[in-house]
């Protein structure tokens, strides 16, 4: 269900790299949640530093929601972060995958579209 890759670096440092990498594919953060501050102020527990943003490309959310107003709640597309050790493991959703259950032909092929967007910032991210 995810695309997962670990790199060195900070919870910070990758955040910002994926936010770069994301506006080449026109992607642009939509929502930001600092699951660390959230759960410590909720619940007074602590998680470590998890992040997550749900990045949204208009042009690809005007198909879908085009394709039928029903399927908003597929977006945004998430992404996770998780820093341990000075190194950040980053998930992406597997697009195709979570929208399959629509049964839609023209919303599997977009979810294909963006699985390929997501496998170009994770070879841009390996290898920078």
């Amino acid at each position: 269900m995810f695309k997962i890759i670990t790199i060195d670096g900070t919870l910070t440092e990758t955040v910002e790299k994926v936010i770069e990498l994301m506006k080449n594919h026109k992607f642009g953060p939509l929502t930001k949640v600092d699951f660390q501050k959230v759960i410590k102020t909720k619940i007074d527990k602590d998680i470590g530093k998890v992040y997550e943003i749900g990045f949204c490309n208009a042009g690809i959310a005007h198909q879908i929601i085009t394709i039928n107003t029903t399927f908003s709640p597929l977006l945004p597309c998430n992404v996770s972060f998780y820093e341990l050790n000075n190194k950040t493991t980053v998930s992406f959703i597997n697009v195709e995958k979570h929208f399959a259950f629509v049964e839609d032909p023209e919303i599997t092929k977009i979810g294909i579209k963006v699985n390929k967007i997501f496998d170009s910032v994770i070879d841009e991210l390996q290898n920078n």
